[in-house]
C-alpha cells in the first residue's frame, strides 16, 4: 500500500476549461475597451485643458456682464415713472411691516413701467406696484399682494435670488444646478404664499389677486422678486393653496434624477476599476466548481491497516445524495462521487485517493456536507421569503396605482378650479371696467367733469365724494353712494387714482 502523503500529489498547475477561457477573454476585452474610452477622455481633457478653461472663463465673463446689466436696469426702475401712493397705503405698509417683524423701512412706489409687483433692494427695500392695479383692485386684494411682497423682504429673498444667479452663472454647464435652482425659486414663492394666507385667513381673496396679476405680461428682469411668478408655475401654486399638497417631481424630473444617479454610479465604478487594475495584476481564471467551502482541513487520522474491501462511509446525515460534488477546501480541489450518500470515488487536485484512505477524511467531509445541507435549507427559506416579498410588492404596486389614479383625479379637479377662477377674474375685471365707464359717463352728464382724462383721483365712501382732491356737494355724494353701494354703504370704498 502507498502512504497517504505519497498518494496525494499537490500541483500548482492552473487548469483552464474552454468555457473559462472564453469568459476570461470576454472580460479582458471589455476591460480593455472600458480602459481605452476612459483613457482617451482623460487624455483629451489633459491635452486641451487650457482651451477648455479659457472657454469657460469667456462664457462666465459674458454672463456676468449680462447679470450686472440686469442688476443696473433693476435699480433704475426705482427712479423711472414712479410716484408716491396715497397716505393710506404708506400707513398700511408700516402696519404690515410691524406685523411681520420687519425692522427695515420699506418704501411703496407706484410704477408705470412694470406690470406686476416686484421687490428691489436689500438694505433699503422698495416695493414697486403697477399704478393701474393699485387703483382698480379691491383693497383686500391689494393688501394680499403687499403681504406676499413683504414676505420676500422678511425672508431676504432678494439676496438669495442674487446669489442663485451668481451660482448659475459660474456652473452654467451643470443641468443639475439649474434644475435645483428652479425648485428653490418655486419653493420661495410657496413660502410667501403661506405667509400671506396665514395673515389674511382668506384663500379666495389671495387666489383672485394671483389670477388677476397673471393676466398681465411679465416684463421685468429676472433679478426682481415678483408676485405671480412664471406662467406654468401658477397652476401648481393654485393647486397647492387649495389642497395644501406640495407638488412632487414630474416624470421628466424623475427620469433626469435617475439618469444622473446611474451616470454617477457608472463613472465611480469605472474609476474604481481602473484604480484596482493599476494596483493589482489581472488574475488568471481558475477551474469553476459547483460549490466552494472555507472549511479547514484537519490532519488525516492514523493510517488504517490494509483491508480487502472498501470501507462503507455514508455522508449527509441521513440525506440521500447521489451525484458528483466539486468543491474547494483550503485551496484544494475535491471531486467526490456519491451514490445513495456513499462515497464511491474521491479525487484531490485530480489525484485519486485510494478507497481504503477515504475514511481518513471523514471529519473534513462531515463538516462540508453538514454545511452543504444547511445552505440548501437556507436557500429554500430564502426562496419562500422572496415569494412573500414578491406578493407584498404586488400589493404595494396595486396601492400605488390606486394612489396615482386618485392624484390624477385631484389634479384634474384643481385644473378645473383654476380655469374657473381665471374666468371669474376676467369677468370681474370686465365688470369693474364697465362700472368705471358708467361712473365717468354720469359725472360728465352731471357736469362735474368734462373728460375722463381730467380725472386723476376719485374717492367715494360713506363719508364723502372727492374728485381730484375736491369734496363734491352732498346731493351728488348721496346720489352716487345709493346708486353704486345701495346695500353695503358702511363697508365699501371706491378708489381711482392715476400718477400725474
Amino acid at each position: 500500500q502507498l502512504d497517504l502523503n505519497a498518494a496525494i500529489v499537490e500541483s500548482n498547475v492552473v487548469q483552464i476549461s474552454p468555457t473559462n477561457s472564453i469568459a476570461y477573454s470576454e472580460n479582458l476585452i471589455m476591460n480593455m475597451v472600458q480602459t481605452s474610452v476612459i483613457t482617451q477622455t482623460i487624455d483629451f481633457i489633459n491635452t486641451n485643458a487650457f482651451l477648455i478653461v479659457a472657454i469657460w472663463f469667456l462664457v462666465i465673463f459674458v454672463k456676468f456682464i449680462r447679470l450686472s446689466s440686469g442688476l443696473y436696469n433693476i435699480y433704475q426702475l426705482k427712479h423711472k415713472q414712479v410716484s408716491v401712493p396715497t397716505e393710506y397705503w404708506n400707513k398700511r405698509i408700516a402696519e404690515l411691516c410691524n406685523q411681520l417683524s420687519i425692522n427695515k423701512k420699506v418704501v411703496l412706489l407706484q410704477s408705470g413701467v412694470i406690470s406686476i409687483p416686484s421687490v428691489i433692494g436689500y438694505f433699503k427695500p422698495v416695493i414697486l406696484f403697477p399704478t393701474a392695479m393699485l387703483t382698480t383692485l379691491p383693497v383686500d386684494e391689494v393688501e394680499a399682494v403687499l403681504i406676499h411682497e413683504l414676505g420676500h423682504i422678511h425672508r431676504n429673498d432678494f439676496v438669495v435670488n442674487l446669489l442663485q444667479n451668481i451660482v448659475e452663472t459660474i456652473l452654467f454647464f451643470n443641468p443639475f444646478v439649474v434644475w435645483v435652482s428652479s425648485l428653490i425659486r418655486a419653493e420661495r414663492e410657496n413660502c410667501c404664499d403661506d405667509i400671506a394666507i396665514s395673515i389674511l385667513n382668506n384663500k379666495k381673496v389671495y387666489l383672485n389677486a394671483l389670477v388677476k396679476f397673471q393676466e398681465y405680461s411679465l416684463l421685468h428682469p429676472n433679478l426682481t422678486t415678483a408676485f405671480s411668478g412664471e406662467k406654468n408655475h401658477l397652476m401648481n401654486r393654485v393647486e397647492r393653496i387649495i389642497y395644501k399638497k406640495n407638488k412632487t417631481l414630474n416624470n421628466m424630473e424623475k427620469k433626469f434624477l435617475s439618469a444622473s444617479f446611474v451616470l454617477v454610479s457608472i463613472c465611480l465604478l469605472a474609476f474604481v476599476s481602473l484604480s484596482a487594475q493599476g494596483n493589482e495584476k489581472v488574475a488568471m481564471p481558475i477551474t469553476q466548481f459547483e460549490s466552494q467551502s472555507n472549511l479547514e482541513i484537519a490532519e488525516p487520522e492514523a493510517a488504517i491497516g490494509i483491508q480487502d474491501t472498501v470501507p462503507v462511509y455514508n455522508v449527509g446525515g441521513g440525506t440521500n445524495m447521489t451525484g458528483v460534488t466539486n468543491t474547494i477546501i483550503d485551496g484544494k480541489a475535491y471531486k467526490i462521487f456519491l451514490k445513495n450518500s456513499q462515497i464511491t470515488e474521491m479525487y484531490i487536485d485530480d489525484v485519486k485517493i485510494l478507497p481504503e484512505k477515504i475514511v481518513s477524511y471523514k471529519a473534513i467531509l462531515d463538516k462540508h456536507y453538514a454545511q452543504f445541507i444547511r445552505n440548501k435549507q437556507q436557500s429554500r427559506l430564502d426562496a419562500e421569503q422572496s415569494r412573500k416579498d414578491a406578493a407584498q410588492s404586488s400589493l404595494d404596486a396595486e396601492q400605488s396605482r390606486r394612489d396615482a389614479a386618485q392624484s390624477k383625479l385631484d389634479a384634474e379637479q384643481s385644473q378645473r378650479y383654476a380655469e374657473h377662477s381665471a374666468l371669474e377674474a376676467e369677468k370681474s375685471s370686465r365688470e369693474n371696467e364697465k362700472k368705471w365707464n358708467e361712473i365717468f359717463k354720469e359725472l360728465m352728464n352731471d357736469k362735474i367733469i368734462k373728460r375722463r382724462e381730467n380725472v386723476y383721483s376719485f374717492r367715494l365712501n360713506n363719508k364723502e365724494l372727492k374728485i381730484n382732491g375736491v369734496v363734491q356737494p352732498s346731493n351728488f355724494h348721496q346720489k352716487y353712494l345709493k346708486k353704486y353701494f345701495p346695500n353695503e354703504i358702511n363697508t365699501l370704498s371706491l378708489l381711482y387714482e392715476v400718477s400725474r
